[in-house]
């Protein structure tokens, strides 16, 4: 994925994909649907899109705009990429999911 212009994710539903904090954490800018846990890392129009299921040329423009940057050495997917590698990190994944368990075992 690090050779990407982009990761172009239009799912209907999806909690929290992982392919899309594996592209935040590495800098690719994602173009998605509203429809996921993904949306809490994008911002729009500085590390991706996210735009409705029936808005095609919204989409068509922004993968369009996408390439001509990742070919022109933009570098549209870093903004906050700091930011979700310290949210997304398997230190802090693994310790949340440690408070979890540990709430629900108590």
């Amino acid at each position: 994925m690090t050779g990407a212009a982009c990761l172009i994710l239009p799912t209907r539903a999806d909690t929290g994909p992982t392919v899309a904090k594996e592209a935040r954490v590495i800098g690719v800018p994602v173009v998605a649907s509203p429809h996921g846990g993904h949306v809490q890392y994008l911002v729009q129009g500085k590390n991706g899109w996210v735009f409705s299921l029936n808005e095609p040329d919204k989409w068509e423009r922004a993968i369009q705009n996408l390439f001509s940057a990742a070919a022109g050495g933009s570098g549209f997917g870093k903004y906050r990429q700091a930011e979700d590698r310290a949210l997304l990190g398997p230190q802090k994944t693994a310790s949340e999911f440690l408070k979890i368990y540990s709430e629900v075992l108590a």
